[in-house]
């Protein structure tokens, strides 16, 4: 069953992508693209150690490594990139579209809880994965429009987790 949710998710947005992603100007995303897969690959080092806040979960054909694989180099990218082709001007759609990205991210994590494609771990929770993903998609639109900033920024939300969760 975890493989097929991973295989499925990953399908989804595969799909998505090339219904609502902006496939003519897609070289303007893939820095912010680049960007996510580059922070999937941070959070996998520290959590190499052992120190896992969330962990997906993998059977023998689809083994942990490459179900992290899976959502570091498809998932999350093209995720990203749909959010950014889709993102609306004026403010309150803007808080409402990452919203609404907030409350699907945090369904199908639930999803994956209940069915445990994803397991928690050393405090972590929905509640934490919440107050991440509200942070995550402003600093995603952030560093497609200013990408230093993003990344300085990115510095102290992980100085903070690491902080908050005693890995320092």
């Amino acid at each position: 069953m975890v493989v097929v949710l991973h295989i499925v998710i990953a399908i989804w947005v595969i799909v998505a992508s090339i219904r609502w992603g902006d496939w003519k100007r897609w070289e303007q995303y893939y820095p912010t693209m680049l960007y996510i897969i580059s922070a999937g690959l941070v959070y996998e080092f520290f959590a190499q150690t052992q120190f896992h806040l969330w962990k997906m979960n993998g059977e023998w054909l689809l083994n942990h490594s490459i179900a992290t694989l899976l959502h570091i180099f498809i998932i999350n990218p093209l995720a990203t990139f749909i959010f950014l082709s889709n993102y609306p001007d004026p403010l309150p759609k803007q808080l409402f579209h990452i919203t609404k990205w907030v409350i699907i991210f945090l369904i199908v994590e639930w999803a994956g809880l209940h069915f445990d494609y994803i397991t928690h771990s050393n405090g972590w929770s929905l509640g934490w994965s919440a107050l991440f993903l509200f942070k995550m998609f402003p600093i995603l639109r952030l560093h497609f429009t200013h990408k230093l900033w993003a990344i300085t920024l990115s510095v102290f939300c992980v100085l903070f987790y690491l902080f908050i969760f005693d890995y320092m």
